[in-house]
């Protein structure tokens, strides 16, 4: 059972109506700590600055500096709760600090390695989602969840609520563009991407078709190479050409031919998780906010 600040904090999260995951990560994070607390023979409002130390150190221990960054964040805004209502005399996370990330520079796909995977393509299902993960840089579930009431074709954007149900038009890349016209549905609440009969695809589904395509193309997705900065800019396709900028280069990179438009997707950002877990069956690009090709990021 969690302490009374703790769980206050919890219940003015469900009050505020944070999302459900918000919530579940808060739960997670403080009931961590209860634990931690309830081995030292100490109540939450008991938690001094060193033991705070003691426990995040501990915790540095057990895990990756990027998720005790997380619960140290969870735990420092539950005092802060407690602290403006009353209910603990101090912030025993005032001092907490944690060693800064590694930077890491990104493993990326090669232009070979691009090709590969777009030529492996088979199914409509596979076209669809290997240009919307190359071009959008929606998240997996993002691209999952994607329907055809969300596929804005006059105005070439997608509409989309993210995190926190943030609102977002992501613009259409005249490749994505294409591959969309050819496979679009009449219904406008179907999904863009969904299984033979028609059902949605939950993102577990879409991440094994996703690494079943790229296994199918030979691509090596535990050991990417890393483009040289001389290197051109790889390529999903052969065909699509890069929208220019007002100077007539592309924009984001070198200019590219028609042969080479696509830039590289980046596979998993090293920075999180140093040591990524082997065949996890997914790519997920990151956000780019012109109508340029979007890295694509792979684990």
């Amino acid at each position: 059972m969690m302490d009374v600040i703790f769980e206050a904090y919890v219940q003015s999260k469900r009050r505020r109506r944070s999302s459900p995951l918000t919530i579940k990560a808060t739960s997670h994070a403080l009931s961590a700590l209860q634990r931690w607390l309830d081995g030292e023979g100490l109540r939450a409002c008991e938690l001094t600055l060193i033991k705070c130390e003691d426990y995040f150190d501990w915790l540095l221990g057990r895990c990756a500096v990027s998720t005790t960054k997380r619960q140290l964040a969870y735990v420092r805004a539950a005092y802060r709760y407690g602290l403006r209502h009353g209910l603990v005399g101090h912030d025993p996370t005032a001092e907490s600090g944690l060693p800064p990330l590694p930077d890491i520079e990104p493993a990326t796909y090669t232009c070979q390695e691009l090709r590969a995977i777009h030529d492996a393509i088979r199914t409509p299902r596979e076209d669809i989602a290997f240009h919307i993960l190359a071009f959008t840089g929606l998240r997996l579930g993002e691209a999952a969840a994607l329907t055809w009431n969300q596929v804005d074709l006059p105005n070439r954007q997608l509409k989309l609520h993210g995190k926190y149900g943030k609102f977002r038009r992501v613009p259409l890349h005249p490749a994505l563009l294409t591959t969309l016209k050819t496979h679009q549905d009449s219904s406008p609440g179907s999904p863009v991407i969904h299984a033979p009969d028609g059902r949605p695809l939950g993102s577990p589904t879409l991440g094994r078709s996703i690494r079943t395509l790229v296994d199918r193309a030979g691509v090596p997705a535990d050991t990417p190479l890393t483009p040289s900065a001389e290197q051109s800019p790889p390529s999903c396709t052969k065909t699509a050409p890069a929208p220019a900028s007002s100077n007539g280069s592309s924009a984001g990179h070198q200019e590219p031919s028609t042969a080479d438009t696509t830039s590289h997707p980046r596979r998993r950002d090293a920075r999180r998780d140093p040591h990524p877990l082997p065949r996890r069956p997914h790519l997920t690009p990151t956000i780019n906010h012109q109508p340029t090709p979007a890295h694509v990021q792979s684990v």
